[in-house]
């Protein structure tokens, strides 16, 4: 009877991971809108650089360099650090991002400790170094909650998830050898 709830919880999530409703928006890739790069420009790279990228935004252009420990985003017409965008800069990029899905982001509604917050509930976080976009709503929320009931992450202690965890695979475990013995011994 214990090991009722964590199997009812496995083969719930099971089907839903299999059939995947909903997983297409909730972790679709969200990245910042780019145009055609239409002056030329000369940069001198420094040593320490292992990769650099040329991108124009809705903000202009901007230089995204990849260094030995850390992503560096350099203004490409003065090569100092491009600094964070106003709040309405940020509002402008976004909205741009998020132009192609109306139906999932809607409009940016607000912005709060660097994360965006649109008319639909998502939020959006901007990892500036690397100019990148991360996204996540009610749904993803939801896969992620459900990903905790399948791996019996049921509290909010590691060690204690690890405690359930085991406990319900020694209890299959032991289900699986009762099984077997009941027919082994018919």
């Amino acid at each position: 009877m214990l090991l009722m709830l964590p199997m009812v919880g496995w083969v719930l999530t099971g089907a839903i991971f299999m059939l995947k409703p909903g997983y297409g928006d909730a972790y679709a890739p969200l990245s910042v809108k780019t145009y055609p790069i239409e002056a030329p420009l000369t940069i001198t790279p420094d040593d320490s650089w292992r990769e650099m990228k040329l991108v124009r935004t809705t903000l202009g252009r901007h230089l995204l360099i990849s260094a030995e420990e850390s992503a560096l985003h350099l203004d490409p017409d003065s090569g100092a650090e491009y600094l964070l965008p106003s709040e309405a800069d940020l509002m402008l990029l976004i909205n741009d991002a998020i132009s192609h899905n109306r139906a999932r982001y809607g409009q940016v509604g607000r912005i709060s400790n660097g994360v965006v917050y649109t008319s639909t509930g998502v939020e959006i976080t901007l990892n500036w170094p690397t100019l990148s976009l991360q996204q996540k709503g009610d749904d993803t929320r939801l896969i992620n909650q459900l990903y905790k009931v399948h791996y019996l992450q049921w509290t909010p202690s590691e060690l204690l998830n690890r405690f359930v965890a085991l406990l319900g695979l020694g209890l299959l475990f032991s289900l699986t050898v009762f099984g077997i013995r009941l027919l082994l011994t018919r």
